[in-house]
């Protein structure tokens, strides 16, 4: 492959890699704001994810550029950022919400089935009858 073909090539991944990054980013923002944690949490929050964007990009540096630090790079993978932040993220983060809804049905599921359950005659009669077992029994043994 020709030189400039390869630039090419590596500031397309470069620019694909900051979508990803970005989508990476919607997804931090939607558990730190289900946390809700404090000033200092937010903080230590913040910090650790840019660890992690940066060791992301040196590890594609590393890996597809063979080291070398080439400026076009950045450009193409801030590039990337910035325009999936203006653009996708919105509607990426919609879709969380709703991801995040339909998880929230499914983990209440059985909670709404148990009280289902309890509305039903025959188990509350039943549940008084062993109650009533139960206040028998505690009698016997005094």
């Amino acid at each position: 492959m020709l030189e400039k073909e390869m630039d090419l090539m590596v500031l397309i991944f470069s620019f694909f890699s900051g979508f990803i990054q970005g989508m990476i980013f919607d997804i931090y923002r939607r558990i730190r704001r289900a946390l809700n944690p404090g000033k200092i949490e937010t903080a230590l929050g913040d910090i650790i994810f840019w660890i992690f964007a940066t060791l992301l990009i040196f590890a594609l540096i590393n890996t597809y550029l063979m080291g070398w630090v080439r400026g076009y790079f950045f450009a193409g993978f801030f590039t990337g950022f910035i325009i999936y932040l203006k653009t996708l993220s919105r509607f990426f983060i919609r879709l969380l919400i709703k991801l995040e809804k339909g998880l929230g049905l499914i983990a209440r599921l059985p909670k709404r089935l148990i009280r289902k359950i309890r509305g039903v005659k025959a188990f509350k009669l039943t549940l008084k009858g062993i109650k009533n077992i139960r206040r028998i029994l505690k009698k016997i043994k005094k």
